[in-house]
């Protein structure tokens, strides 16, 4: 979030394959998203301010069972279980949730994802992206929770996940967040229970964000449920100047002393170089005008997949792929050791580069 330049760099090394998602998979996507560089609430730093998830924003029918491998919304036999169902009433009555207005909310509208084409949008933070709505859009903050069956409970278990969304001086619900694959269609409550709080990350409220991942909900790659195909991340996708030291608790993009380092730098030169990267085309890259959001409004978008993202920009824009590396200096190096995260981004006809996947915290250029 914020790294407004990257350093880009082409590379014939940069190829990716889809393959289905594991347990050892899975395994591996850990192990990478630990390297960092994705806009990912896990990798955020110590002292950031923001809402972080916690456990305590999953409320369940039964608090014995809060998670399941599969989340379903609508619930089975929706609209009738809202009133045959007790355990469901019970759950979004005055006992529990203590719910107000309740709908089923599609995806945006064309129209609505254009509006809001130049917001941020975070994969695991509806609370900050109903704000930045309102303060760029105008439409009125709803604090509630999305409302889903346990996979597997056959209609007996339920769970409120607290999230926020947006509504339209029309009255109409838009729910900017992204959901879980295939939740086209998502119950949403109203609740005054959905209140939330910024407070500043730290390892403690980091193992709450990663218990609250655990629990599901939330358009990430590690919620993603076995047999999925995509291009997942691994270890393997980080190369390094120092093969013992791939990663760091910040990411310099562009690296110190920038661009004189491009020659100055002996080790920045041979990651870049035949021996390694063997680079090809090398540009600091800002972020997507305004012009190209809106372009790319209706494209979807995941933190942690610009693989993906930039097959779904050449998709419905047309735009060039080009598969490479983001390049980046690792923290508390003095410039000694960079690394290459592999990414694919798009160029317009134009040739200027897009780079449509968000960016960690700082990184507003990237090589």
């Amino acid at each position: 979030r914020g790294a407004t330049e990257l350093v880009l760099i082409e590379s014939a090394l940069a190829t990716k394959t889809q393959v289905r998602m594991t347990d050892s998979i899975r395994a591996g996507v850990m192990a990478r998203l630990a390297l960092g560089g994705f806009a990912l609430v896990e990798c955020t730093i110590n002292g950031a301010l923001g809402y972080w998830p916690e456990p305590s924003d999953v409320v369940s029918s039964d608090p014995q069972h809060t998670a399941s491998t599969t989340l379903l919304s609508p619930p089975t036999d929706w609209p009738q279980c809202f009133s045959t169902s007790e355990v469901l009433k019970t759950l979004l009555g005055k006992r529990v949730l203590r719910g107000r207005r309740c709908r089923i909310t599609g995806l945006p509208s064309d129209e609505d994802r254009t509006t809001m084409a130049a917001v941020e949008i975070a994969a695991a933070d509806s609370f900050g992206n109903a704000e930045r709505v309102h303060e760029m859009c105008g439409w009125q903050i709803v604090q509630g929770f999305a409302v889903y069956e346990l996979g597997g409970s056959n209609g007996g278990m339920f769970v409120g996940h607290k999230r926020w969304w947006n509504q339209k001086p029309s009255g109409v619900w838009v729910d900017a967040t992204p959901r879980i694959r295939g939740a086209t269609e998502l119950v949403l409550i109203e609740s005054a229970l959905a209140t939330k709080t910024q407070v500043r990350m730290t390892d403690s409220i980091r193992a709450g964000v990663m218990a609250r991942l655990a629990l599901g909900g939330f358009a990430l790659v590690e919620c993603t449920i076995n047999g999925a195909l995509g291009y997942w991340p691994e270890p393997s996708d980080v190369v390094s100047s120092d093969p013992q030291h791939t990663a760091s608790t910040t990411l310099l993009s562009p690296p110190t002393d920038w661009p004189q380092c491009f020659s100055t730098s002996e080790v920045l030169k041979t990651l870049l170089g035949k021996r390694v990267l063997r680079g090809r085309r090398c540009r600091i890259t800002g972020l997507p005008s305004d012009e190209d959001r809106t372009t790319m409004a209706a494209v979807e978008i995941a933190a942690a997949d610009s693989f993906g993202n930039a097959e779904r920009v050449h998709e419905m824009c047309g735009w060039q792929i080009v598969q490479g590396f983001a390049v980046y200096e690792l923290g508390g190096s003095n410039g000694g050791m960079f690394v290459g995260h592999k990414r694919w981004w798009n160029q317009k006809p134009s040739g200027v580069w897009v780079d449509a996947t968000p960016r960690i915290r700082g990184a507003t250029e990237l090589v």
